[in-house]
């Protein structure tokens, strides 16, 4: 009794979730979950039905026929697409909701960021020192060219405030096996782990 009431929440749950763009339902469900899809054939069938009827029976003044029309067929469209295994599709306001909010936190994470300064590079014959102010996406198996010289990392230590990332590398050993090689120039922008 208690598994065929968990299936029926999780029925229930998939037709409102499967409105949502994919990115924003994965919190709660899974898109391979096959509740969800029957959620997207339920949900989609019942937006084109509703928004059919209301086109043929009312004459609202307040909501243009065009809109009742696209809602009715992207339910139409929704039905088809989750019924033949497709794809889950979200609806468009929805969609239009989520990228909004997508573009708002990818504005503040840039303006959150601290302001970026040039790398300091020191070279002696048998060292690189490069201090950074953002983390390189470099490990132990990267090999680094700098100035046509490959360097192998050596390691990472924390450096001042303004530039709290410190490479060490030092020349590639002859006979060394290379994996790949990242190009280095203190003038490149900054890059993220």
């Amino acid at each position: 009794m208690v598994i065929q009431s968990r299936a029926m929440l999780s029925y229930l749950a998939a037709i409102p979730l499967s409105l949502l763009p994919e990115r924003r339902r994965e919190r709660w469900m899974q898109s391979s979950d096959p509740s969800l899809r029957m959620g997207a054939i339920l949900s989609g069938l019942a937006q084109c039905l509703i928004f059919f009827i209301l086109a043929n029976t009312l004459r609202l003044e307040a909501v243009p026929l065009t809109i009742i029309l696209y809602f009715s067929v992207e339910g139409l469209a929704r039905f088809v697409a989750a019924s033949a295994n497709v794809e889950l599709l979200p609806t468009l306001p929805l969609y239009l909701v989520s990228l909004m909010v997508a573009q708002k936190n990818a504005r503040r994470e840039r303006y959150s960021r601290p302001k970026t300064v040039p790398d300091i590079v020191a070279r002696t014959p048998e060292e690189l020192v490069i201090r950074s102010c953002a983390a390189k996406d470099w490990n132990q198996f990267t090999t680094v060219r700098y100035l046509d010289v490959l360097y192998e990392i050596l390691g990472e230590e924390t450096g001042d405030s303004s530039r709290p990332f410190c490479y060490r590398l030092r020349p590639v050993p002859e006979g060394k096996l290379i994996r790949g090689i990242r190009d280095y120039s203190p003038d490149d922008p900054p890059q993220s782990k």
